[in-house]
């Protein structure tokens, strides 16, 4: 459902189709995130990472393979739209955030 804070424009090009969306929510109702120096910030156990989540916040896998969780469909702790979830991919190579 769009509220009066959301504006969409929907653009078509050829074959492609784009959705823009300016949400002013997105400021107000964000989250801080987590400091980091740069970009390639290496991997630290001690803070949030996504093997940290909890079992209930995982919807579901995309793996063929039943027994991975290579490719991970989790909830949004802070979402900024309804429906908003987070891909998470290759979890156990314990990459940066």
């Amino acid at each position: 459902p769009m509220d009066y804070h959301t504006k969409q424009r929907i653009l078509d090009d050829g074959d492609l189709h784009y959705i823009i969306e300016f949400n002013r929510n997105r400021e107000e109702k964000r989250r801080p995130p987590y400091p980091f120096e740069h970009v390639n910030t290496p991997f630290d156990n001690k803070k949030f990472n996504f093997n940290k989540i909890k079992d209930e916040e995982i919807l579901f896998s995309l793996d063929k393979e039943q027994q991975t969780d290579k490719h991970l469909i989790i909830i949004n702790n802070a979402p900024i739209r309804p429906y908003h979830v987070l891909l998470v991919h290759d979890r156990q190579l314990e990459q940066s955030q």
